[in-house]
Formats: C-alpha cells, structure tokens, sequence
C-alpha cells in the first residue's frame, strides 16, 4: 500500500497521484518501448483469450490480496496503452482468492494485442498478448494464438474432401505441411523461432488464409 507520507512526497515532486504516475509508465513503457516494471504478486492468473469477435480477459487476484479499482488496458505493437475498462470498489480478499472478468468488444483484428491489468497504484499484473482472428470474414481460427507449444487450426471449409494444411515463414520457408480428414489439425511448435508465420488452408479447392505468431 502507498503511505500516506510517500503519496504526498510523490504528488509534491510529480504533480500527478500514484495511479496517474502507474498509468503514465505504462503509457510511455507501449509508446516507446521501455521495459515494464516487474509485476506485483497479487495476480494468482491472467488469462486472455477470443471469444467470438471479442477478447475475454479473466483475472483472479490472490488470497490476502485487495485493491480499490481494476483498470484493464490494451495496446498494439504501433499504438500506446489505452484504458478498455474499469471496475470500480475494492477489489480481492483477505481470506481467498477473487476472480473478475472483462470483455473487449470488437478489438483490432488481425493485430497482436497486448493486455495488462492494474489494481489500484499497487500493482499490475504480467503482459499477456492475443491475436483476434475475425472467423467472419477470413474463415480461420487459430487457438491459441500467440502460440508457445501446440497449435490447433479450423476453417470453414467443406466437410468432405482431405483438408491440406501447410505453414511459411515470412521468408516463404515451409515449416510444415499437414493433410487429412480431420476439421481442426494441431501441431507442435516449441521447437520453431519466434515470430510469425502464414497459414494456409485448402480443401475442395477453397482456401482459407490466417496468420500464428509463436512466442519464445
């Protein structure tokens, strides 16, 4: 917790209170690259992931941990960290662990998406990263995405007919190539180099297109 004697130090020196301050690092830290600060302890997990044409975020903060307020905020690789969200009160528990959850309607598809939570000016939780796929127009769901191990695909393509699944590099160097009859083929990735890669889906002589960036 911020005592009293450093919030009033802080205000005097900055002009800004401790949240503004949080907000401000992490405003500068998505704008021009600058290392985050070590998240706190309070996050027992934070999850993002698509639902629909929406991104879910679900934290759950530990037990013994309170907060007043919870901001979740989003950046792009080319746009700085914007407020999304925000509930307002106190915030855990002393005696067991609290979850919440948030909905980012309508995100930027297509684009990795870089979420973090804040709890009060105490705390924030680890950086997680997604990539919305809009099914609605592409026809290609890749999950999960960014991806560190194993990768499932699925299309909307004909039911009948073997489905050709292959995966380049941005240098056009197949990484792997997958024909059968099942809808949604998976893989393993670990061994890859980070970055991202294209996906291409054929069957029946339609093809679908998507894109997977695999993390370290």
């Amino acid at each position: 917790m911020w005592r009293d004697k450093t919030t009033r130090s802080l205000r005097f020196r900055t002009g800004f209170s401790p949240v503004g301050v949080l907000l401000l690092v992490i405003g500068c830290w998505g704008h021009a690259g600058m290392a985050m600060a070590q998240p706190g302890k309070g996050t027992e997990r934070f999850d993002v992931y698509q639902a629909g044409h929406d991104v879910l975020l679900e934290v759950v903060l530990r037990s013994g941990y309170t907060c007043n307020g919870i901001r979740f905020l989003r950046r792009t690789d080319h746009e700085a960290y914007q407020e999304i969200g925000y509930i307002p009160g106190i915030c855990g528990s002393d005696s067991f662990p609290v979850p919440y959850t948030w909905r980012d309607s309508m995100p930027p598809p297509f684009v990795p998406l870089h979420y973090v939570a804040v709890f009060g000016a105490q705390d924030t939780t680890p950086v997680r990263t997604v990539i919305r796929w809009d099914t609605g127009q592409e026809g290609i769901h890749v999950y999960p995405n960014p991806a560190r191990r194993t990768v499932r695909v699925c299309g909307d393509l004909a039911d009948t007919g073997p489905l050709v699944c292959r995966v380049v590099d941005p240098h056009g160097k197949e990484m792997m190539t997958w024909q059968g009859f099942g809808p949604c083929p998976e893989w393993e990735v670990g061994a890859w180099p980070p970055g991202s890669y294209l996906i291409l889906l054929d069957q029946g002589g339609r093809r679908r297109t998507g894109k997977l960036l695999v993390l370290p």
